[in-house]
């Protein structure tokens, strides 16, 4: 009897772990995740699928930002098309707003999430995913999920 207990508790440990996910456990899966997000407008939930060098990257440039003088600030405002104020009291959301979903330079991040995927190569904890235009987005391994990495954007 002792000995159908364990298999039965093991059984429910792994149910349960399968049930809960914590991220995207492959870059196609991250890919996804972000498309999904971006379907949705949903800035917290990209936010979610960043690498830490990205989140670090946001970070930095917020701080640059705020050192601006309000004259650059004016102008970079409305390279993003948004008031000057905003700028200066945005979010890591926010950031991640003007990466996805607003259109400067002729096209948004966000529309590379709307292609197909044409192929992946994963190199260890990196991988590339190209999508149709050819467009190639890096994603990290961090821990056991996969993330996009902006970094070099």
């Amino acid at each position: 009897m002792h000995i159908l207990r364990i298999p039965g508790a093991v059984f429910f440990t792994l149910l349960l772990l399968s049930c809960s996910k914590g991220g995207p456990l492959t870059p196609l899966e991250s890919f996804n995740a972000i498309r999904t997000a971006v379907e949705h407008s949903d800035s917290n939930a990209v936010l979610k699928n960043l690498s830490s060098a990205s989140i670090a990257k946001i970070d930095s440039l917020n701080g640059m930002i705020k050192q601006m003088r309000p004259d650059q600030i004016r102008a970079l405002s409305k390279l993003y098309n948004c008031e000057p104020e905003k700028l200066g009291n945005m979010k890591r959301a926010d950031y991640v707003s003007l990466y996805f979903f607003v259109k400067h330079g002729g096209t948004d991040l966000g529309a590379v999430f709307r292609e197909k995927v044409i192929t992946m190569d994963i190199d260890g904890s990196i991988a590339v995913i190209r999508t149709q235009s050819g467009i190639e987005l890096g994603f990290f391994r961090e821990g056991p999920y996969w993330k996009l990495d902006i970094s070099d954007l």
